[in-house]
């Protein structure tokens, strides 16, 4: 058997870092075996850190289209090619995702199949990728038509709203406008406990939210508390515009109004909610809570209560579009069947 390549070795070194996570190695075992595996690789720890970096972006990309939930079939490649690597390069990823109802006539259900690489880039604005990357990537993806190649591309730090994903119509072909006239406005009060408190407000009563299309108020110490808890979170990313604060005889009203059409990606909306609550949530449906969980390792513990979060999530972007107050705008990508 042969020896493993530096493309394994930092797989592995990732790999162990997640383990390390979820408390399944002892601290000093990881550490130490951690320091072996970079002896080996052999190559400086800032190089190593950018390759650990390419690989949590994929994790990034994974957790992604697992949330949106539109997503049949997801398989990591590993760029385990065998022979021929100096005329072809593997994309990162095969996938296979459910065609969006408007592309489809009559009740058929069909699948487009994917390739795709995941790069990053800590440009905000631009993105090179080489001639010579791209042709390898070409002509592995040329081998096994008709699957299309796409590229997910992270530009700037970490992040939802860092992607710029040339197959994001595919995993999720809305955008969510914000229209002008936006209002949320959040009440609180400066003593007494409730489900959610801001160290600079005091404790939340209540959330009344208005749009031109419709209407909605959101009492704390009423309803739903899960239900309450998503639209919450829900409708703190769709705060954008001027913020006013009313001093009220206990508490403040604080309110934010939005004055021009704003729109953000849905897939950023659903990723970077599940992440926020995921962390939140980790404490109480882990038996070995992770201290400080990253993407890596909620992909890898992805379980039930992740695909019904993320469900979750989703129902709430959609109730809010069915009372109108926002709306989502169909993005329709080009056929490939």
């Amino acid at each position: 058997m042969s020896r493993p390549g530096s493309i394994e070795l930092v797989s592995i070194l990732k790999q162990l870092d997640v383990f390390a996570q979820r408390t399944i190695i002892p601290p000093e075992l990881s550490k130490a075996t951690r320091e072996q595996i970079i002896q080996k690789i052999g190559q400086d720890p800032q190089d190593i850190e950018k390759r650990l970096s390419g690989l949590r972006a994929e994790d990034e990309f994974t957790l992604m289209s697992l949330l949106l939930g539109n997503a049949e079939q997801i398989t990591r490649l590993e760029q385990k090619q065998l022979l021929n690597w100096t005329k072809y390069a593997v994309p990162d990823i095969l996938m296979a995702v459910r065609v969006p109802k408007q592309l489809i006539v009559g009740d058929l259900s069909m699948l487009q199949r994917l390739l795709v690489d995941v790069k990053t880039t800590e440009d905000q604005k631009v993105f090179l990728l080489p001639v010579e990357t791209f042709n390898k990537l070409e002509k592995f993806s040329r081998l096994y038509r008709p699957i299309p190649l796409y590229f997910a591309v992270r530009m700037g730090k970490p992040g939802p709203l860092s992607w710029h994903l040339v197959s994001a119509a595919w995993l999720s072909n809305y955008t969510v406008l914000i229209p002008t006239g936006l209002v949320v406005k959040e009440v609180y009060r400066t003593r007494g406990d409730g489900p959610f408190s801001d160290a600079t407000y005091g404790t939340l009563l209540r959330m009344e939210v208005r749009s031109p299309g419709g209407e909605k108020v959101i009492e704390f110490d009423k309803g739903d508390v899960a239900e309450n808890i998503l639209l919450r979170e829900v409708l703190s990313r769709l705060k954008v515009g001027d913020t006013t604060i009313k001093e009220l005889p206990n508490g403040r009203e604080v309110t934010c109004e939005c004055a021009v059409n704003y729109s953000v990606p849905f897939y950023w909306l659903v990723l970077d909610t599940y992440l926020d609550l995921r962390e939140k949530f980790e404490p109480h449906i882990s038996k070995t809570p992770s201290q400080k969980p990253t993407v890596d390792y909620f992909v890898s513990s992805f379980s039930d209560f992740d695909r019904n979060l993320s469900s979750a999530i989703r129902a709430v972007v959609w109730k809010l579009s069915e009372e109108r107050l926002i709306v989502p705008i169909k993005m329709i990508p080009e056929r490939y069947f």
